[in-house]
């Protein structure tokens, strides 16, 4: 698959399941759901030994927390407490700002991703597998053991 940056059309394929986030809560609200994707396992399996062989073309900056082993929101607060501590015991004013990305993340448009591996200089075998897996994202929503019809998915982070 990696020679021919090509993967099987089911590779794309998912299920998503609605999941409540609080049982006690207001079940009739969007906003109390959280949407969890069921992919193949072989897909799965394969996205890992991707991972693995071109792993280190996907690093992130090292301030950002989320989505990364052994770092959680708790780590960023952790660091943003220790630099405002820092420059409140040296006198300065400190101001902050932040920003809610919760929802961004699964909002990337997927030629943003293909760009971002070109820009890294990624071998060009892993850009095509990445090209041909997203160009066949699809999804069915499950509801109750009902299936809705399927989808094309053009914003999403494998």
């Amino acid at each position: 698959m990696i020679a021919h940056g090509y993967v099987p059309n089911n590779f794309g394929t998912s299920i998503i399941v609605p999941l409540v986030k609080d049982r006690c809560g207001d079940v009739s609200k969007l906003a109390d759901y959280r949407a969890i994707s069921l992919s193949p396992v072989f897909a799965k399996l394969f996205e890992a030994c991707l991972s693995g062989k071109f792993g280190v073309y996907l690093q992130s900056h090292n301030l950002q927390f989320g989505f990364k082993k052994h770092l959680s929101c708790s780590s960023a607060v952790y660091v943003a407490q220790q630099v405002i501590q820092y420059y409140v015991r040296r006198g300065s004013t400190v101001y902050l700002a932040a920003l809610d990305a919760r929802k961004a993340f699964d909002r990337i448009n997927n030629t943003i991703i293909i760009n971002k591996l070109q820009s890294r200089n990624a071998p060009m075998c892993f850009i095509q597998i990445i090209a041909n897996w997203y160009g066949k994202l699809n999804a069915t929503v499950r509801w109750n053991g009902v299936f809705s019809r399927y989808f094309d998915v053009f914003c999403i982070v494998k």
